[in-house]
């Protein structure tokens, strides 16, 4: 944990910073076309034949039906994961190095598949029960565990030690986190106003949140605390 103060972090600042790195660098805009697509397919083939398969046990078909249904979008989940941990690995990697041309082999993407996948299985269910109890208490741990995945991916944490260290990464920093939030809903609103416009916020705000994160751990890298502070 930071234990001397950070100085202001600049949003617009950051902001800025990823839509330069980003215009540089199109082939990110493709990987988060491939991961929404997975995400937005994902979600509507888990729940529209649901109705369907829940009136075909009842009538007392096979639980065969029911492996048919679950295999097909565990395999998707899997992919989608795989997309997502490819996204916040590079997005890293260019706030670290201040490279935008940085690419990381994807083997090392394979490597961290599984527990990338058992950390966002547990935040998934995390946020679903703190979110099933009130909206505040959800959001709160969304905000305290938000960066368990980018500690998992930089620093090569397990599962207990990435959520441990986000608890502690984001100690004192909750309206940081909340205004970032905000701004982060706001822009995805509004580029959801346009044709194809989250393909563009979507990966400002990955490099954005990237930035955050090494402003949070205060390591000194040159790139991010550029487009992060004055």
């Amino acid at each position: 944990m930071i234990q001397h103060p950070l100085p202001p972090f600049e949003h617009r600042r950051a902001l800025r910073h990823s839509w330069l790195l980003l215009t540089r660098r199109r082939g990110l805009v493709w990987l988060t076309f491939l991961y929404i697509f997975c995400l937005g397919s994902f979600w509507v083939w888990s729940i529209l034949p649901l109705d369907k398969l829940l009136l075909g046990l009842e009538q007392g078909n096979s639980s065969l039906s029911l492996l048919g249904y679950i295999l097909p979008i565990l395999l998707w989940w899997c992919l989608t994961q795989l997309l997502d941990l490819r996204l916040t690995q590079t997005t890293l990697g260019m706030i670290k190095t201040g490279d935008r041309s940085y690419r990381l082999p994807w083997k090392e993407a394979l490597r961290r598949w599984l527990p990338y996948m058992g950390l966002a299985l547990v935040l998934q269910l995390v946020f679903l029960v703190g979110g099933s109890l009130m909206l505040v208490p959800g959001a709160y741990l969304l905000l305290r565990f938000s960066f368990a995945p980018s500690l998992s991916v930089d620093q090569g944490l397990g599962l207990g030690a990435a959520l441990r260290a986000s608890w502690r990464l984001t100690e004192g920093h909750f309206y940081l986190q909340l205004a970032a939030l905000g701004l982060a809903l706001g822009l995805s609103f509004l580029a959801s106003s346009f044709v194809l416009g989250i393909y563009i916020s979507y990966p400002v705000l990955r490099l954005y949140f990237a930035q955050l994160y090494y402003y949070l751990r205060a390591e000194g890298v040159p790139h991010a605390v550029e487009g992060a502070q004055a």
